[in-house]
């Protein structure tokens, strides 16, 4: 087992510990700026997307579940979405 006293051996002190404040301290203003940036990419291209929460929106519109689907909610209507869905 490494002990992490000081003034005994610890090998993540002479290498770890150079490469990580390096990263922290001098690259940190890098990283903040090129993470800005893919947040502000992915806000962008995400801000497009549209979510179709609908079941029918899943199928293609001519497939039978579909039609069937349609013809109920025309008799029943909109209102009982849940229970046609159920029952159908």
């Amino acid at each position: 087992m490494v002990s992490l006293e000081p003034g005994r051996f610890n090998p993540l002190r002479n290498w770890d510990n150079k490469i990580m404040k390096k990263l922290a301290i001098q690259w940190s203003p890098f990283f903040t700026v090129a993470l800005g940036i893919l947040a502000a990419v992915g806000y962008y291209l995400g801000a497009g997307i549209q979510l179709k929460l609908s079941l029918t929106d899943l199928l293609p519109e001519n497939h039978p579940a579909v039609v069937k689907f349609e013809k109920l909610t025309e008799v029943v209507g909109r209102s009982a979405f849940g229970i046609a869905e159920l029952e159908a």
